[in-house]
């Protein structure tokens, strides 16, 4: 298994911007495709997203929560709304969020407005109870650049950049950006927020850190200059840093959604940085004996969501089975013995449900995912979105597919989802060709995972292989754990769980 982000060999380089200090050289954007394979990777892309009169035109909104799947019986599917529809307004407001939550109004009614897949505008009246639908955030960075930008010939080339960047094809994101200094496009807080992410990923963190400490002095000027969905960026990449002074200084709230970083868990974090260097938790821990055949599992409100099924067809630490494209296999569990630090550790192959096909975006949403949750509540971010295990969750390993096809582990951790650290790796990952819906028994490519949690910090590794470390908050009790995979096939040979304690006893 590969860790290491992939090296691209540099065809060409341009700066896109100068930075404060003297001695930091200038970011540049590369030119990673040449033009056949740029105008190839762009043929890829959805025509109506990156042609700007017909984003200009589009009728879709900008920001809004895309429709996943719609359940057969439920009020939802009798009403006819559309998987692929985008939800733009909830009782007459804007609605952007996901995690804002589908709450009702005075009359006790859900008001849904919505724009089709086919562009016309509806609108639902939901009652009391299950609606029967799942949603996923969806937004139009594209639309936000061209309402906001200096309109130019790099136009196109600056919503290819959004596009691809959105869907995880950084080399065609980075190319674009270059195509685009190159015709004369000038330099923004957006072209910023791209080096600084960019950067980092090439190991220029001091560089990326600069970009960083540049836009947030650019930012009260005016909060605009950056989309609401990027903002969270500049918080993941602070704690990327470990500079939880930086951290601390990107505190900012955007459009209704609520800090949920509290000064005292800041405060803990400092002192973890300063108290350095952190050796791995499993040199200094020793294993107990195996819970696995102690679990339960947790029907309670943030696991509800998914239909989870019974801890009894895991207990014995395997399982084998599959989810059709846009269907979730998901179970939730906990230790019938209470158990606060503990090793999870999972050997697994799994693959799609469907080939993957370049450029079909919904068609391609698979993920599979590992979790530890904050079982209790009792972070701020689970107690201000109790019925949201993405709030609970205080370690996940992730693996994707990017744009490209090629498969992505993304690694997360902290107090709560969306503003944790997020740290991604390319692994090798081979098409199997099996059509949705198949039943599914990987044979191969078995790899270990293993989630780790002692006191107040969280370890994740790939075949032993420690790639993630960080500390969580403090609040964190019982764990619970839980795993989903969307439009994934995935076998599972053996599965533990053990607690762990210090070396020394203590």
């Amino acid at each position: 298994m590969n860790y290491r982000t992939a090296i691209i060999p540099i065809v060409a380089t341009i700066s896109i911007c100068q930075l404060a200090a003297a001695d930091l050289k200038a970011f540049e954007f590369r030119e990673v495709l040449d033009d056949a394979a740029y105008q190839k990777a762009v043929s890829l892309l959805p025509k109506d997203r990156i042609d700007p009169e017909k984003v200009e035109h589009s009728p879709f909104p900008t920001w809004g929560v895309i429709v996943a799947t719609v359940d057969d019986g439920t009020q939802a599917s009798q009403q006819g709304l559309q998987m692929g529809s985008i939800i733009y307004k909830l009782n007459g407001e804007e609605y952007f969020y996901r995690d804002l939550g589908i709450v009702a109004n005075e009359s006790g009614q859900r008001v849904v407005s919505v724009v089709a897949p086919d562009g016309k505008r509806q609108e639902f009246s939901f009652k009391p109870g299950r609606i029967g639908f799942t949603s996923m955030n969806g937004y139009r960075p594209e639309q936000y650049m061209l309402q906001n930008l200096t309109r130019g010939s790099w136009d196109a080339d600056m919503l290819v950049a959004c596009v691809a960047w959105q869907n995880g094809y950084q080399d065609l994101s980075e190319t674009a950006l270059f195509r685009a200094v190159k015709k004369g496009m000038k330099p923004s807080t957006f072209t910023k927020s791209f080096g600084m992410l960019m950067a980092y990923d090439q190991g220029k963190a001091e560089q990326s850190k600069q970009l960083l400490n540049s836009l947030l002095e650019e930012l009260p000027k005016d909060p605009q200059l950056i989309p609401r969905f990027y903002l969270p960026f500049l918080r993941t990449q602070a704690l990327a840093f470990q500079d939880f002074d930086l951290f601390g200084s990107c505190m900012h709230e955007f459009a209704g959604v609520k800090r949920r970083f509290q000064e005292s868990t800041i405060k803990s974090w400092k002192a973890w940085a300063k108290a350095g260097p952190h050796p791995s938790i499993l040199s200094h821990t020793e294993e107990g004996g195996n819970l696995m055949p102690l679990i339960k599992t947790e029907r309670v409100a943030w696991s509800t969501g998914y239909g989870g099924f019974d801890a009894d067809s895991i207990r014995n630490g395997s399982f084998q089975g599959g989810a059709p494209l846009g269907r979730y296999v998901f179970n939730a569990f906990a230790s019938s013995q209470p158990v606060k630090n503990a090793i999870w550790e999972i050997h697994v192959a799994y693959q799609d449900a469907a080939p993957f096909r370049a450029g079909v975006l919904f068609e391609g949403f698979t993920l599979l995912k590992f979790n530890l949750i904050d079982k209790d509540g009792k972070t701020e971010s689970a107690k201000q979105v109790p019925t949201y295990e993405d709030y609970r969750v205080v370690a996940r390993i992730q693996l994707d597919h990017e744009f490209t096809g090629d498969r992505v582990v993304q690694l997360m951790g902290g107090p709560s989802f969306g503003e944790a650290v997020s740290v991604h790796h390319r692994i090798p990952f081979v098409e199997t060709g099996v059509k949705m819906g198949d039943n599914l028994t990987p044979k191969e490519n078995f790899f270990k995972i293993q989630l780790v949690r002692f006191n107040d910090e969280v370890e994740i590794l790939l075949d032993d292989h420690s790639i993630f470390h960080i500390p969580i908050d403090p609040n964190v009790g019982e764990l619970a754990f839980s795993y989903q995979g969307i439009g994934t096939g995935l076998n599972i040979k053996d599965m533990t769980l053990k607690p762990l304690i210090a070396k020394d006893g203590k």
